[in-house]
Parts: C-alpha cells; sequence; structure tokens
C-alpha cells in the first residue's frame, strides 16, 4: 500500500486510490478471508497496461460492483496511469 501511494502522490495530475479493508466491527475474520479470495492484481495476474485507456475504463466498471456479485472478482492495482496521452 505505501507503493501505491508514493506512485500516487508522485503522479502529476489527479490520483484516485481506494483502500479496502474488511469490516472489523461486525466481520472481524470472515469478510476478509471471503475478500482476499477474489482479489486479482491487474497489472501482475492479468498483465493490463495502464496506458490502455479503454480497457482501464473496463476494469473500473466491473470492479465497481464487486460488493453485490459475491463471485466477481476485485482488481487491484494501476487502472489508468499514462503520461502520453
Amino acid at each position: 500500500m505505501q507503493e501505491m501511494f508514493s506512485e500516487a502522490f508522485s503522479h502529476q495530475g489527479f490520483s484516485f486510490v481506494e483502500v479496502i479493508t474488511p469490516c472489523l466491527t461486525f466481520d472481524k475474520k470472515e469478510s476478509l478471508s471471503r475478500l482476499s479470495k477474489r482479489i486479482v492484481d491487474i497489472n501482475r495476474d492479468l498483465h493490463h497496461d495502464p496506458c490502455n485507456r479503454e480497457e482501464a475504463i473496463k476494469l473500473a466498471e466491473s470492479a465497481m460492483d464487486y460488493d453485490s456479485d459475491p463471485s466477481a472478482k476485485v482488481g487491484v492495482g494501476v487502472f489508468w496511469s499514462c503520461s502520453t496521452q
């Protein structure tokens, strides 16, 4: 997470970082184990190119409702970052 914040701070322009954490009040153990099985690193596991704007939009849209679909993958990583566009 430290690396992600460092990258966001060094990026010229707007950066958005979402931190996903389990609910420690109502579900200390189950939510973390259930969620961690669904997490996929879009850059490492899916080989997503952060300069591919169209793919970044598709990935972001599919990640928006991960809480309403218990089988949906939760994409993490850099969705969009390209200084040439």
